[in-house]
């Protein structure tokens, strides 16, 4: 049900026909559902493509889609055969290019969808018998290569997004008595309910328990910080080095662990130090409200507070380079503070968009950046 409201409020949203009420309503859907601002984003683009219409197809595809609507015992008014066809009186008509676009759209998300599942899930399965958890269970293991993304549906149904450079592993008895999982890298989770075996997600610093939710944990290895962003329901974090410290997390809510061995805190009246966290708010673009901690998933890079060696990571996930600083000046270059972001541009383009902001050069040798002042 909410898949058919996310694609008929968009339909309004394309058409002109939107309230404002249904626009915020739309807002707020793809917030907590980030994972379809893909196909949304290839949906309006097609829309707004000025090419000739071929009215005789759109007639076509109008009764292919009305037929599977009934099949599937869908019921609606309908009208006189002959009112079915278009005419030249009536093809300008809102309820008829309110049909036409309902027979269009179905048939760009099928489109979309399955480019995005074909195209992206450039993963790699394959057995592995070493994890934090179940060393003696042999294991799935699930890796995405620089440069591309993945999507795994789980045995219990829940759903795995795989940002590149990143690598899930999880037993072959997966959900028959316990859910869990090992992550190094970044990926979107969408949990299925169930209270009796909870799911849990092993990272390099913190474990996360959920009964059923949607959020995005990120912890590749060479990062400065391990993160866990919640887009609903609740979670529960406990970190590695201190397993009976419990932090709940709430929808909108992210939690930031520090990696930086140099960035500790002394634990007050002991002599230990433990990492530095943070519980803070999830970011929003802005200049088009998307969740910047899962901006990824429409393979977004968001530009925002960031240092150039830390938007470098980025970039070599997107792009599926490597960046070689030669001056360690540059890498410290900030960028940013208007809120930027590269989507479909070419690696050439966003340093290009770089440059107009700070000062340097670049090279690009194969797969390699070679970044000078």
């Amino acid at each position: 049900m909410t898949a058919e409201k996310i694609w008929y409020l968009l339909g309004k949203k394309l058409s002109g026909e939107a309230s404002l009420e249904e626009l915020q309503e739309l807002e707020q859907l793809m917030r907590s559902y980030p994972d379809v601002h893909y196909s949304i984003q290839n949906i309006s683009d097609l829309w707004h493509l000025e090419k000739p219409v071929d009215h005789d197809e759109i007639n076509g595809a109008l009764k292919r889609h009305i037929e599977r609507l009934l099949d599937r015992g869908l019921s609606f008014e309908q009208e006189s055969e002959e009112n079915n066809i278009l005419s030249d009186q009536t093809r300008n008509r809102p309820l008829r290019r309110k049909l036409i676009f309902g027979s269009l759209i179905t048939v760009l998300i099928l489109g979309v969808s399955s480019f995005f599942f074909f195209h992206h899930n450039t993963s790699t399965v394959t057995d592995s018998q070493n994890s934090s958890v179940g060393n003696t269970v042999d294991r799935n293991e699930v890796s995405t290569k620089m440069g591309s993304r993945s999507k795994i549906v789980l045995p219990d149904g829940s759903v795995v997004w795989l940002n590149a450079g990143s690598k899930l592993l999880y037993a072959k008895t997966f959900g028959n008595e316990t859910r869990e999982v090992d992550l190094s890298g970044e990926g979107y989770f969408d949990v299925v309910k169930d209270p009796e075996r909870p799911f849990i997600i092993h990272t390099q610093k913190i474990n996360i328990k959920v009964l059923g939710t949607a959020f995005n944990v990120k912890s590749y290895p060479n990062d400065k910080t391990t993160e866990t962003s919640l887009i609903r329901g609740m979670i529960e974090v406990t970190m590695k080095d201190r397993p009976n410290e419990k932090i709940i997390l709430k929808p909108s809510e992210k939690l930031t662990v520090m990696n930086d061995a140099n960035r500790l805190q002394t634990v007050p009246g002991t002599s230990r130090k433990e990492p530095m966290v943070a519980i803070g708010r999830i970011n929003y673009g802005s200049r088009d409200s998307v969740i910047m901690e899962t901006a990824w998933l429409n393979n977004q890079v968001f530009i925002q507070d960031k240092s150039f060696a830390d938007l470098a990571l980025d970039l070599e996930r997107k792009y599926g380079v490597v960046f070689k600083f030669e001056n360690e000046e540059v890498k410290q270059y900030k960028f940013g503070g208007s809120g930027g972001s590269f989507n479909k541009e070419s690696i050439q383009q966003a340093l290009r968009a770089l440059q107009l902001a700070n000062n340097f050069r670049y090279h690009i040798d194969g797969d390699t950046v070679i970044i000078t002042k």
